[in-house]
């Protein structure tokens, strides 16, 4: 990037900056996918952008919105601000959607998020993983947001709980898994049996996982019978069914 443009960016950053700053201290809600967004300030120039330009989490809404279906049954590991979970119930009711995240601190804006829109997903605070235990997880301090299973850099770590991921799956069937998970989803995609799921909405963190890794999670998709959705061609987003799913999302016979 030349001087030029990196002094463009920093006068076009300050200048949004200032506006959500004005904007969303007088009304501090805007409208993503037909989900009410609470916003905070303290999330952040990024995350304030793509709130503001109606792109946060963008190709994942994509996917979920085109595959998700009145007889699915979500399980999201992830649930970040409440977004996507909320976005799930308002399609197909909050009795069908299951949502874990592992930063608690996360808990009143998800709150907000559920009583705005009128959805009550089921939500734990926990990870799932292979076997019950408790496991350390790492808060960033100055941002409410950032958290991560390796500690980091000015980060704070907690105990939280670690439920067993294929008895959940057991218990709740879901049909639909949604991952964002930080760089958490090899393993979870190399340990987990995936029982009534025939859809996987996956996000991908490269600068995480390898891509020899990813490869390994790829091949075992296709063992169990996934096939990727080509529709879909967004870098980090993928969409993966059962063959016995239709593309549009209806199972066939």
């Amino acid at each position: 990037m030349s001087l030029l443009h990196k002094i463009q960016f920093q006068f076009q950053k300050a200048y949004r900056l200032a506006w959500y700053h004005l904007r969303y201290r007088i009304y501090p809600w805007h409208s993503v996918a037909g989900v009410n967004f609470p916003v905070v300030l303290s999330m952040g120039y990024s995350v304030l952008r793509f709130i503001n330009d109606g792109s946060y989490e963008g190709p994942l809404i994509d996917i979920v919105d085109n595959t998700l279906e009145p007889n699915d049954r979500v399980l999201e590991l992830g649930a970040g601000m409440g977004f996507v979970s909320t976005f799930c119930a308002k399609k197909i009711g909050s009795d069908r959607v299951f949502t874990f995240e592992a930063n608690k601190k996360l808990q009143p804006l998800i709150n907000k998020m559920y009583a705005a829109n009128q959805v009550q997903p089921t939500l734990q605070f926990g990870l799932l993983g292979q076997g019950k235990k408790q496991t350390a997880f790492y808060t960033h301090n100055d941002s409410f947001l950032a958290s991560s299973m390796h500690q980091l850099e000015d980060t704070t770590v907690a105990v939280i709980d670690q439920f067993d991921l294929n008895e959940t799956i057991r218990s709740i069937k879901p049909t639909y898994l949604v991952l964002d998970i930080e760089g958490a989803e090899y393993d979870i995609l190399k340990h987990i049996d995936f029982h009534t799921i025939r859809k996987i909405q996956l996000e991908t963190h490269p600068t995480i996982v390898s891509e020899k890794k990813m490869q390994e999670v790829y091949e075992r998709l296709v063992t169990y019978g996934f096939m990727k959705d080509t529709r879909f061609a967004h870098p980090e987003n993928f969409f993966f069914y059962k063959n016995d799913v239709g593309l549009m999302g209806t199972t066939n016979g």
